[in-house]
């Protein structure tokens, strides 16, 4: 959003120097060995101590001052706490990125306003939170669509010699990272069954390293890969797999594949739904953690009729632009 429209925001605190005058440099310390009790004071006094002074030196007494918090809630807690103390007039915003949102009553009642990526995590809060008082705002997420878009039949064959690969290979995808959370092992099961009934796939498995009990020849690790240089690598795809075991806030790699033209099977968790609801490709998993599930699955996205995608209706696909326009409402609002 600071990169489509820097001139949106006032002041940006972050822990990253940038040489702008619109940034300010925040520390972000740790919490001491310290009594329970003292975390409030922790929090303002060390914990957001550089955001908590910049905030007062920037501020002008008789302005309003919107604080946008991305995604942190200890840093949420903290600011909420100065707010509570302060003379200065503040509207403080969150932005939250995960699934379940757990906050005390007290910082419920003093954030003004809520930024979710899917109506399905706001469900979720009103189901936690016995008294629910924030303005919500469903802001979804974007990808650029000049970037991440479909190649057509010709040039996705052209692009798989150019990677290494024969022009007819099937390719199955999955990026992830080794965080069990992930899902890297369930899908290394997954692969492995396929492989042994469909030997003809082609499996890339990008963002980690090769798995040392891995030897089949048709399962390619390609480690890291420059984010320029990723939308290349998903255009040559045909399936994408989701695995994550976790409820997922809204699953980026996964829009970012399917607007590159590839199928998606995914699990059913969290805010997967609701994203790819528009998406008549997605292949949802209940009961994750059992293979058979993802190898039904994989047989009925196989099954179904050839996919031609339509460049188009994936531009709309969660489209950066639409994104911007609902993030910017909701803070202006």
């Amino acid at each position: 959003m600071i990169q489509q429209n820097p001139d949106f925001f006032d002041y940006i605190l972050s822990p990253t120097a940038q040489e702008n005058n619109q940034f300010r440099f925040c520390q972000k310390r740790s919490f001491l060995k310290l009594p329970s009790r003292l975390k409030s004071w922790q929090l303002k006094n060390r914990i957001a101590k550089d955001y908590i002074k910049n905030i007062e030196e920037l501020a002008k007494p008789d302005h309003k001052i919107q604080i946008l918090v991305m995604d942190d809630t200890l840093l949420l807690e903290a600011i909420s706490s100065f707010k509570k103390g302060s003379q200065l007039s503040i509207e403080l915003v969150f932005s939250f990125h995960g699934h379940d949102l757990r906050l005390n009553p007290d910082l419920i009642q003093n954030t003004d306003k809520i930024l979710f990526l899917t109506n399905l995590a706001y469900q979720k809060a009103l189901e936690l939170h016995e008294i629910f008082t924030p303005q919500v705002f469903i802001v979804g997420n974007g990808v650029r669509s000049d970037v991440f878009f479909p190649l057509s039949l010709k040039e996705k064959k052209e692009q798989k010699i150019k990677l290494g690969y024969q022009a007819d290979d099937e390719i199955l995808i999955l990026m992830s990272n080794n965080r069990p959370k992930k899902g890297l092992q369930l899908f290394l099961k997954i692969i492995q069954e396929i492989l042994s009934q469909h030997p003809h796939y082609k499996v890339m498995v990008i963002g980690v390293e090769k798995e040392d009990s891995i030897s089949d020849p048709n399962i390619e690790f390609l480690g890291k890969i420059p984010n320029n240089e990723l939308p290349q690598y998903l255009q040559i795809g045909d399936i994408y797999f989701f695995t994550s075991l976790w409820k997922e806030g809204f699953g980026l790699s996964m829009v970012e594949a399917a607007k590159s033209g590839n199928k998606v099977i995914a699990s059913e968790n969290g805010g997967i739904p609701e994203v790819v609801e528009d998406f008549d490709q997605a292949y949802l998993v209940k009961d994750p953690n059992k293979i058979e599930n993802w190898v039904k699955a994989f047989q009925f996205a196989t099954q179904s009729k050839s996919y031609i995608p339509d460049p188009k209706k994936l531009s709309d696909f969660h489209a950066l632009s639409d994104w911007l326009t609902k993030y910017q409402n909701a803070l202006m609002s």
